[in-house]
């Protein structure tokens, strides 16, 4: 996946936090949260869902977004959960 091996599942995530994730369509893209609870309705064909409680993550990287659509099920990582 390009992003080490991975050790341990996260008890929590706080605001800050730098994350780490792999995916089919962007690849490898590091990013920082934003936001924990986040309540986001996301507009379909087939009409609105309205996910709750969802993270917010910003990019740091080069790329200059973390999330595209094909990426959804990729592991977001936090660099403390994760081994180099």
């Amino acid at each position: 996946l390009g992003i080490g091996h991975v050790q341990g599942v996260a008890a929590r995530i706080e605001i800050g936090t730098k994350v780490v994730k792999s995916g089919r369509t962007t690849g490898v893209t590091w990013g920082k949260i934003k936001l924990t609870d986040l309540d986001i309705f996301v507009r379909y064909p087939s009409g609105i869902a309205l996910f709750v409680d969802q993270i917010m993550v910003a990019s740091i990287g080069v790329e200059p977004v973390i999330i595209q659509p094909g990426v959804s099920g990729s592991p977001l990582c936090s660099f403390s959960t994760r081994r180099r």
